[in-house]
């Protein structure tokens, strides 16, 4: 008879262990996911540190182009706004769009032989190309993590353990930039 209340102890304790891993590496995805998103958003602040910093030079090399400023300072708000609120999808449209201004004014800078021999302004556009291809590498480790996580959640037994400690799945980051739109191409 004190044989079963071993064995009984023996099960309780392995399912016990079983749980704790399991959990424990929901957390750990979990975690992955956050960080990933944590550099997309320092990178991303970043870059909408210096826009103003790029639009007032422009303005003062003799870019007038208002109306485009406006509407990189619009789109930046809206990435802003995104990010903030954590809609991943809205994120990416938004950049889509302030990717497509910013290479407008990239184009309309290179036409600006003052504004294209400037230090401070080819200083500002690498630095931009940087931050491009930073967070393009950020999206796709983000994704990575997104990918993992989600496909860990639907796995049996994690669905189980996801569903009672309310795991959720993530969305992916999708950027909708053409290769030729991106600034990492504009030298």
């Amino acid at each position: 008879m004190e044989v079963i209340p071993i064995i009984i102890v023996v099960i309780v304790l392995v399912v016990t262990v079983f749980c704790i891993k399991v959990y424990n590496s929901l957390v750990a995805l979990k975690h992955a996911v956050s960080k990933a998103w944590v550099n997309i958003e320092a990178l991303l602040k970043q870059r909408h540190d210096q826009l103003p910093r790029l639009i007032e030079l422009c303005k003062q090399l003799g870019l007038n182009e208002q109306e485009l400023f406006e509407k990189i300072m619009s789109a930046r708000t809206k990435v802003m706004n995104n990010q903030q609120m954590g809609q991943v999808r809205g994120l990416g449209s938004a950049e889509q769009q302030l990717q497509s201004r910013l290479n407008k004014l990239f184009e309309l800078a290179q036409d600006n032989s003052e504004l294209s021999e400037d230090e401070d302004f080819r200083h500002l556009k690498s630095a931009f190309s940087g931050y491009e291809r930073a967070i393009l590498d950020r999206s796709e480790i983000y994704n990575r993590c997104v990918i993992a996580s989600n496909d860990r959640i639907e796995q049996f037994p994690y669905s189980f353990m996801a569903n009672f400690f309310s795991f959720g799945e993530y969305e992916q980051l999708e950027f909708e930039l053409e290769p030729d739109e991106a600034i990492t191409t504009i030298n």
